[in-house]
């Protein structure tokens, strides 16, 4: 083990090979350096090929946009802590979906107390039953069909 890493930097490369319990939801968010990245104001470099895991305390959140995210949850998190016209530099691992993650992100920030629950779609309209419509309505309605109808039989004078 170098020096420079401390202890903590060994168990997150053992943790990236393989060695923890990590369930769907459980477990450390993980990444690994695609390039060196000085921390701690350039007195410590972490070498490419680093994994990263949210466990460990003693490097600053969030990582470098060349880090991988290894999971969905390190992958919301990339997308939640940096702004979408930096997305394009994103890389994620081969089993994550980058269009369904780039699209699930985009739907929280349009949306972020949820999308707005309607009631009735806008399209479809309601016709009102006679119990809605009151019965004067009716007869007045009626007598103007007939009233119309009247016109339109009759002939004009010549």
């Amino acid at each position: 083990m170098h020096p420079a890493f401390g202890p903590s930097a060994e168990v997150t490369r053992a943790q990236g090979r393989g060695h923890h319990q990590a369930a769907k939801g459980i477990g450390p968010m993980r990444w690994m350096l695609m390039g060196p990245w000085p921390i701690a104001g350039g007195a410590r470099l972490l070498p490419a090929g680093t994994i990263l895991s949210d466990a460990d305390p003693s490097w600053p959140r969030p990582p470098p946009l060349d880090a991988v995210p290894l999971d969905l949850e390190s992958a919301l998190f990339m997308l939640k802590s940096y702004d979408p016209d930096l997305w394009h530099r994103i890389v994620f691992a081969r089993d994550l979906d980058r269009d369904a993650l780039l699209a699930k992100e985009r739907e929280r920030r349009r949306w972020p107390n949820g999308p707005p629950q309607t009631t009735q779609p806008i399209n479809e309209r309601k016709d009102p039953t006679d119990a809605e419509v009151p019965p004067k309505a009716i007869e007045t309605n009626q007598a103007q069909a007939k009233t119309d109808k009247a016109k339109a039989t009759t002939r004009p004078r010549r």
